[in-house]
């Protein structure tokens, strides 16, 4: 037994030293997407100077922000921090599995035992490239958070199940965390209700009333109300910020209900998620994927989904019913569909298919893995094993190498979007084409960050903030007075939009017409634009007193 525990602490070891050498050259990757406002300067010392509240994600956002503030503000601990947390979730993954499978797959016969077909399973987990990309998105601590104590508190109620009362309670806690680092988690009392259903279908035996466990779920579940109710005006809604504009200039409209739409996209989509955990390919893991979203009732591919998401959903109920084994795989195959459900509450429109937020249902597939990978012949397990471990490793390492810089993100989004061609529903094509072109225009590629804007403002018209990158591409290359065209225009679209401002007084000013240009400058301050009123006011510099 000794021995054995020793081979294992040196298997753990030897896997958190390839995890690090994986991921070692992008720990100075710079920030990306959402990360960016989180970190901008002076942003974590204002967040921790409104002190603490009792709401989904603020202790997450609390501790990052503490971290960065007291600690080190070197985004590279940040990212060791969010690695460590990512390896804890395997290592917690590997304890779950394991205690799973002993309890439930205890047939002798098998190649591999239970606990080296958890670490199979864990290794595996640690390396796919869909949960290196999370964890490469700092801001998305709050997932890896949510995964990590949601199953600690699903591992703890199994033990309490098992015997043991302390764990039991202890399993209310972790629910606590796990749901207020990530409100997407609030369906994990539902779980810790089918581990329950599981261990009486298994027939084993249990040392506390039936009474006991239901005060147990009974507070998970009032943990789960309270996070429901700071969301309760997103249910049914369209809660995107942007779902308008997107919207907006498109030639073919949705016909019908969004929410019942939205609904049916996600059924279906659910099992695109699943197709990309089981067998990832590259070009199928970016950040910013856009997908067809139905523009009616009469899509047939809509039903479809409804149809497999409701038949996934019983066939693995009815698994779960049999117990043992069986039982398992249903409890495995239940777990990221009982997660999904949260897809499910509000209109997603113009992100429909984020693929780090399958993070937190990813651990219900690699227990599934786990039960056939048991019954894997040897000749197999020497083979498809280490082949498929390779491919994941190239493939995360590929993740790592493209968050290295947010061109090669945006790129990588634009195109997967191209790559769909004319589908009926692909909405929001114009942010994609819009991110790239600044993103091209701040590292110095003029042409290729005109490119792109044409083609954002192709797509629509109206989108001020394109017109204004066009006008400082225009400025860029001399021509004063088209950038002036492009920021009347912008300014047209959204007389409240500040930055213009500033470009037509500098377009104005190349123009000779400096009066005109302070007086936009006065009109960019009033707005509330601090560097338009910096130029139309310099303070004058102190001078040095004269000695005496």
């Amino acid at each position: 037994m000794v021995l054995r525990r020793l081979v294992f602490f040196l298997l753990a070891f030897i896997s958190a030293c390839l995890l690090l050498v994986l991921c070692f050259s992008s720990l100075n990757n710079p920030l990306i997407f959402d990360d960016v406002p989180f970190f901008r300067p002076g942003g974590p010392a204002d967040l921790l100077s409104n002190g603490y509240r009792l709401s989904p994600r603020s202790w997450v956002y609390d501790t990052m922000a503490a971290s960065f503030v007291y600690l080190s503000d070197k985004i590279i601990w940040l990212r060791v921090e969010n690695l460590i947390l990512h390896a804890c979730t395997a290592l917690v993954l590997f304890g779950f599995a394991r205690q799973l499978l002993n309890s439930l797959d205890r047939r002798t016969a098998f190649f591999l035992n239970a606990d080296t077909a958890a670490f199979i399973v864990a290794f595996l987990f640690v390396i796919h490239p869909l949960t290196i990309q999370t964890q490469g998105y700092l801001i998305q601590r709050t997932i890896v958070c949510a995964t990590l104590f949601g199953l600690l508190g699903l591992w703890a109620f199994w033990q309490g199940l098992c015997g043991k009362r302390w764990a039991l309670w202890a399993s209310c806690l972790c629910m606590f965390l796990s749901l207020y680092a990530k409100e997407h988690a609030v369906m994990l009392p539902a779980l810790c209700f089918l581990l329950w259903l599981l261990h009486r279908r298994s027939q084993l035996s249990s040392s506390f009333s039936t009474g006991e466990v239901f005060s147990v779920l009974a507070v998970q579940g009032t943990i789960a109300i309270s996070v429901i109710l700071w969301f309760k005006g997103l249910i049914g809604v369209v809660y995107e910020i942007k779902a308008e504009e997107v919207l907006s200039d498109e030639v073919f409209q949705p016909d019908g209900s969004l929410y019942v739409l939205s609904v049916l996209n996600q059924m279906g989509l659910f099992f695109k998620y699943l197709s990309t955990l089981l067998l990832p390919q590259g070009r199928m893991l970016g950040l910013d994927l856009r997908v067809a979203f139905p523009l009616g009732y009469g899509a047939w591919w809509a039903w479809a989904g409804l149809a497999a998401f409701v038949a996934y959903g019983l066939a693995s109920c009815l698994l779960l019913l049999r117990g043992a084994s069986k039982g398992l795989l249903g409890f495995a195959l239940l777990f990221p569909w009982v997660l999904f459900v949260t897809e499910l509450v509000s209109v997603r429109l113009q992100e429909p298919f984020v693929l780090y937020r399958s993070y937190l249902w990813a651990p219900g597939l690699f227990i599934a893995l786990a039960l056939g990978v048991r019954r894997l012949k040897k000749i197999y397990l020497v083979t498809l094993i280490p082949v498929f471990a390779l491919y994941l490793s190239g493939l995360s390492y590929d993740r790592l190498m493209t968050l290295s810089t947010p061109v090669l993100v945006w790129n990588e989004a634009v195109q997967y979007y191209e790559r769909q061609g004319d589908t009926p529903g692909l909405l929001g094509g114009y942010r994609l084409y819009y991110n790239l072109g600044v993103t091209y225009l701040e590292v110095g590629f003029v042409d290729l960050a005109s490119e792109n804007i044409e083609k954002a403002v192709a797509l629509k018209p109206t989108y001020e903030y394109a017109h204004y990158q066009r006008g400082r591409i225009f400025l860029l290359r001399g021509k004063a007075a088209e950038a002036k065209v492009e920021f009347e225009r912008a300014i047209d679209l959204r007389s409240s939009y500040a930055t213009p401002y500033l470009g037509m007084a500098d377009a104005l000013k190349s123009l000779g017409q400096t009066d005109e240009a302070q007086r936009y400058l006065e009109l960019g301050c009033n707005r509330g634009s601090q560097l338009a009123c910096d130029r139309a006011r310099p303070k004058t510099p102190l001078m040095l007193l004269p000695k005496t």
